[in-house]
């Protein structure tokens, strides 16, 4: 995710496809309500704090490559929310997290590669990525348009499974 900046009231009032997408992949969710979760692309931290409701025992980090971004998802977030200032694409916080979650975000990354294996990385042992992509406009999209061999190395290799919905 090279720097962006987003107005955030623009994107809030345009975003009403990206927060259903992302409100149907929240609801299919299996969360215990003590999970540290991730949200990368946290955006305007409306879906960041829907997630913080789920975990009222946890901790939820939202990052977004957008400062403005940041700061409403700063005023619209929960108590057990941070938010930070991040690039998907630097991505480094090994083990930290028991879910990863991200919704119509990732097509502003640049290396795909390196993402999946930070997001992996990022992982507790048992832990769960939930990916929404904006590739060909819906999360019924039919697959990723990634490079198979690339995806197959890390699937392979790290035990990552790939649903039709083109969620990882």
């Amino acid at each position: 995710m090279a720097r962006h900046e987003f107005d955030a009231d623009r994107y809030a009032a345009a975003s009403t496809h990206q927060t259903e997408w992302g409100e149907r992949l929240i609801a299919e969710l299996d969360i215990a309500g003590d999970e540290h979760v991730l949200d990368i692309g946290c955006g305007d931290g409306r879906l960041t704090a829907q997630i913080a409701q789920l975990v009222p025992r946890g901790r939820v980090l939202g990052i977004d490559a957008s400062s403005g971004m940041i700061d409403a998802a700063k005023v619209n977030g929960a108590p057990n929310c941070d938010f930070r200032v991040l690039d998907a694409g630097q991505l480094d916080m090994p083990g930290q997290f028991d879910l990863i979650f991200s919704n119509a975000a990732l097509h502003w990354v640049k290396d795909h590669g390196r993402l999946l294996h930070a997001t992996f990385d990022a992982l507790r042992p048992g832990g769960v990525i939930r990916f929404n992509f904006a590739a060909d406009g819906t999360i019924h999209s039919r697959g990723v348009r990634w490079n198979p061999v690339l995806l197959g190395g890390i699937v392979g290799s790290g035990g990552l499974a790939i649903n039709k919905a083109g969620r990882i």
